[in-house]
């Protein structure tokens, strides 16, 4: 299903809604403003009292998200979501989609189709959103899942 949102507000109470009922829990968000993004999001955990993790997957190694075979552990950056610190559950922005080395991309495609690391599935009250550019013809397949547009319009 895609939304189409066009104005700050509007995302604000979409994304609200979103990290309240974590109904759909992974969201493919095609955009060209990240900081206004990034700060939407944020307001939106804070609003329903969920824990905010932000990550730029351009900055994560080939096994950034997933470990090694041997290791099966949770990365570090994702331990909070799973250790039960936030009893209210998490908002997860994955970002810099474009960026990212492809082992990376897949397994973030991974993360939000399967919504599990490492075997272990997220806490319900788990919110992903994989900020991605409409350029980004890889995620076309997941598409269909659940996908949302906010641009800035340049007028």
């Amino acid at each position: 299903m895609a939304h189409a949102l066009k104005n700050e507000a509007e995302a604000g109470e979409y994304f609200t809604k979103a990290a309240k009922t974590c109904k759909p829990s992974g969201i493919v968000l095609y955009h060209n403003q990240r900081r206004t993004v990034i700060s939407i999001l944020k307001e939106a955990a804070e609003k329903n009292n969920r824990l905010f993790i932000e990550k730029d997957l351009s900055l994560l190694q080939e096994e950034g998200i997933g470990t090694s075979r041997f290791e099966n552990r949770v990365p570090p950056w994702l331990e909070a979501v799973f250790s039960g610190e936030n009893k209210n559950g998490s908002v997860i922005y994955l970002r810099e989609f474009h960026l990212a080395v492809d082992r990376v991309k897949n397994d973030a495609m991974n993360l939000l189709i399967n919504m599990q690391v490492e075997g272990l599935e997220f806490p319900q009250g788990t919110l992903v959103v994989l900020g991605v550019l409409d350029t980004d013809d890889v995620t076309s397949v997941i598409r269909k899942a659940h996908s949302v547009t906010f641009y800035r319009s340049v007028e």
